[in-house]
């Protein structure tokens, strides 16, 4: 039998402090816990490139450490101090042939600080066929609840066709959400894995990804620190 390996968790290990490396850093809090939740992209010596999610306690200083990496690729929902969520995929398969599975191989647990993290595994070409697609708009405003984010009055330009299309409202559920902003800070655009999933069997429905900008200066302070990553500087 073979051994199904995860995709992209790293192949080899690293270990370092972030002197090291060169560190794209997004953080975001879990209610009713003093650990939070890291996502990271970090460049090194030798074109090294390592990534993914880590879990610790907020009052550590974070470092490069591949070995900690969780094993999800994407949240499902939102994390809290029992369970965090996520799916997966295999390693990609070079058989082109190979039928396309569109819902979970099986489910991974483990459990970290007595925190139960479930991650669903999917196949890499069934994954890959409903992944993809990038959409970027413009937005005025929005309104956060528990588990999401309305955005209202939104543009779309369409720079081949010279067109432009408008939505009074997109909503997302809070899982896969990054604030990339700047030293002040100030939103320079928000990235949403607007990943779906079937609520019966959990096939992958769509998986889109979305830049929102907005249409005038917006601090990041005026999202919660929950079920949304923000950038550190």
């Amino acid at each position: 039998m073979k051994t199904r390996t995860l995709f992209p968790i790293l192949l080899i290990s690293l270990m370092s402090c972030n002197d090291n490396w060169d560190t794209e850093l997004y953080i975001q809090k879990i209610e009713g816990s003093t650990d939070v939740l890291y996502k990271y992209s970090a460049w090194g010596g030798r074109d090294s490139h390592v990534f993914g999610y880590m879990l610790q306690d907020s009052t550590e200083k974070f470092e490069v450490n591949s070995q900690k990496n969780l094993l999800f690729s994407y949240l499902t929902e939102v994390p809290n101090k029992n369970h965090i969520q996520g799916v997966a995929f295999e390693k990609p398969d070079l058989d082109t042939n190979k039928v396309k599975k569109y819902t979970p191989i099986k489910t991974l647990s483990n459990e970290i600080k007595n925190l139960s993290i479930n991650t669903k595994l999917y196949q890499y070409s069934g994954f890959m066929e409903r992944n993809g697609g990038l959409k970027e708009y413009e937005f005025e405003d929005f309104k956060e609840t528990r588990d999401s984010l309305i955005f209202f009055n939104l543009e779309r330009v369409n720079i081949v066709t010279d067109t432009s299309e408008t939505l009074n409202s997109l909503r997302f559920q809070k899982k896969n959400v990054e604030i990339f902003n700047n030293a002040q800070p100030d939103i320079i655009r928000i990235v949403i894995n607007d990943l779906r999933l079937n609520q019966t069997n959990d096939e992958i429905i769509s998986n889109i990804t979305y830049y929102l900008i907005p249409k005038r200066e917006m601090n990041t302070n005026r999202f919660s620190d929950y079920g949304i990553f923000k950038q550190i500087r």
